[in-house]
């Protein structure tokens, strides 16, 4: 099993994780990042 963090590993929020193993894999998108502007 192989877990790679996609986004968010240098920030609160908006986390984005990858797990592999053997040959499936899942992406696991967690929120939205907290800098994001509203309009």
């Amino acid at each position: 099993m192989h877990v790679c963090i996609r986004r968010g590993a240098q920030e609160i929020g908006g986390s984005c994780v990858e797990i592999v193993s053997n040959d499936q894999r899942i992406l696991i998108d967690i929120g939205v990042p907290l800098n994001i502007e509203v309009g």
